[in-house]
């Protein structure tokens, strides 16, 4: 692979999931008989409680805020440097957010269907945000 000075275009994307974690920590953990009437939590409430279902929801918002102090005018147009390539994301794509200091990847996923939107950075209004790379 070879590195290229270049720019990205991407539309700002938000993620979320709701995961159902019941079947997996039944499935060969202590945790199970948590799910039974005959759970023993004595010690949360004086009341007979089991566990229904553990839920778990998870989100990401990707969008580059204030992306005018990024923009051509304000970074490529001052470098010195050309810039010979160019990708739109207008497709399915998988996305990292990764941390290179530590080598810690903070959230992964991947986006379908990008939808263009009005992004809420106080900018000019473009749905569009361009990222140097």
């Amino acid at each position: 692979m070879t590195m290229k000075p270049g720019f990205i275009t991407m539309p700002c994307f938000q993620s979320s999931n709701i995961t159902h974690l019941k079947t997996v920590l039944q499935q060969g953990t202590q945790t199970n008989t948590v799910f039974t009437e005959s759970a023993d939590l004595s010690k949360l409430s004086s009341d007979k409680l089991y566990l229904d279902d553990v839920v778990q929801q998870a989100g990401i918002r990707v969008c580059v805020e204030g992306s005018s102090s990024y923009s051509l005018t304000s970074s490529a147009f001052t470098s010195q440097r050309v810039i010979k390539e160019s990708v739109v994301v207008d497709r399915p794509f998988a996305y990292a957010l990764y941390n290179v200091a530590n080598g810690i990847v903070y959230a992964a996923g991947k986006l379908e269907r990008p939808i263009w939107e009005e992004t809420d950075d106080g900018g000019d209004g473009s749905d569009i945000e361009t990222i140097p790379i």
